[in-house]
């Protein structure tokens, strides 16, 4: 009968470098080993990703007035202005309802990153300060 070696016991014969590559302790450290570089270059740009690609997004926003100013040069350049927003993209048309409402319709294209900054504007916050003076409903998106 044979005796079975304990797997703690040195070996009785040297094991030849080929071989020592080969024992299971060793492919698992190796594995762990090759895990932890693909992490330390992967995971960075894993995080880095959703922040640094842009995507542009086309937005179209309605509101109705009882009145507006003589041009809307103030409120163009206003929009310009904020965070991702592509200038050449913007455009605002008005459309009259009757003598007492009107429609602004507002197009802009705005670049964003993949969680969504920045944000869109606020055109809400800006109306009476361009002397918008909004009828029923605040600014809405108008592309359903």
């Amino acid at each position: 009968m044979s005796e079975q070696q304990n797997p703690f016991d040195p070996p009785t014969k040297p094991i030849e470098k080929k071989q020592r590559l080969l024992q299971p302790g060793t492919k698992r450290l190796l594995l762990i080993q090759i895990v932890t570089v693909v992490m330390l270059f992967l995971g960075p740009s894993l995080i880095l990703f959703p922040l640094v690609v842009q995507i542009p997004f086309g937005f179209q926003v309605e509101a109705r007035f009882t009145q507006l100013p003589e041009n809307d040069d103030q409120l163009i350049q206003w929009l310009r202005d904020q965070p991702g927003i592509m200038e050449r993209f913007v455009s605002i048309r008005r459309v009259r309802e009757n003598k007492e409402k009107q429609t602004l319709i507002i197009n802009f294209s705005q670049s964003k990153n993949l969680l969504s900054y920045p944000w869109v504007p606020d055109f809400n916050s800006v109306l009476d300060e361009f002397g918008y003076e909004p009828s029923d409903v605040e600014f809405v998106d108008s592309r359903r």
